[in-house]
């Protein structure tokens, strides 16, 4: 019964035609037997022609009857009697061949529907009271003073070599050499005791002037350092004997080691264990 109704609703268009057609020829014939009516000339003739044309009238009010019927049937009693009857897709023409549509799945839809009844709302509980805390105030790192020449290299994980001041570029032998460092602690700069280094050294590596001390001539030892500070450290070179009576270009070699074991040097973070400072020093000498 089903497929029969299913046929019912996707071909109703094919009813409504036939119905339509038939219902137009038989009004058209009754019509034209009606013309003939008036032509008779006998009451045998004009009985036997009204006869037919109430005949062809009922015909033609027969078929338009099926189709308000089947349009009766397929509105209101299909969707009460079977609500998850639904025509099928109609196919559409892609690439010259027929594609079914897909049609959903069918669902039966209540002709009452009754709304779920929701459980009570239950308030959510109050978030728990915290006591408002003050936030750590953060220790402020000094900025510290900007050295001149910025150099920016790590010893290890004691000290950072900010920059350096240089009070002459140019010296003789008697006056030595005025070189400022700038150093930023790091966290192992308090572990154990450091000495700077300060060297001149000609082009071929000859030591004519050093100086050698704790940072700040022994007023800021490194075990009191605090990691992030900036410490000034003043050192003056004094030349040796076999710097006393040189002339001509030098450069400054800036290093750390620890205190009593000169050879034990703090590596750079790139290699080697002292650092070249790139000023050129020009010694030379007094005229008469």
């Amino acid at each position: 019964m089903k497929v029969l109704l299913a046929w019912l609703v996707d071909f109703s268009w094919i009813i409504y035609a036939a119905c339509g057609l038939g219902a137009l020829v038989y009004l058209f014939r009754a019509l034209a037997v009606r013309q003939r009516l008036g032509a008779s000339l006998t009451t045998f003739e004009r009985e036997m022609t009204a006869a037919r044309a109430n005949r062809l009238w009922a015909t033609a009010l027969g078929f338009v009857l099926v189709g308000v019927a089947v349009f009766s049937l397929q509105t209101y009693f299909l969707p009460r009697a079977l609500p998850d009857l639904e025509p099928s897709p109609t196919p559409e023409v892609a690439f010259g061949l027929l594609t079914p549509i897909p049609s959903p799945s069918p669902t039966s839809t209540p002709v009452v529907e009754v709304l779920p009844t929701l459980p009570p709302t239950v308030p959510p509980p109050p978030p728990p009271t915290v006591q408002p805390t003050e936030p750590p105030t953060p220790t402020a790192q000094p900025a510290g003073p900007v050295p001149s020449v910025q150099v920016g290299v790590r010893f290890g994980d004691v000290a950072e070599l900010v920059g350096y001041d240089l009070a002459n570029d140019q010296v003789t032998s008697s006056e030595g050499v005025a070189l400022t460092l700038y150093w930023r602690a790091l966290e192992g700069a308090a572990t154990a005791e450091y000495v700077v280094f300060t060297h001149l050294l000609t082009p071929d590596g000859r030591l004519i002037a050093q100086h050698d001390g704790p940072p700040a001539g022994g007023s800021r030892p490194t075990t009191g350092w605090t990691a992030g500070e900036v410490i000034v450290d003043p050192h003056v070179l004094v030349f040796n004997e076999e710097g006393a009576g040189y002339t001509g270009e030098a450069r400054l070699a800036v290093g750390l080691y620890l205190a009593g074991a000169p050879q034990a040097r703090v590596p750079l973070a790139g290699g080697g264990d002292h650092v070249v400072l790139p000023t050129v020093i020009n010694v030379i000498v007094l005229g008469p």
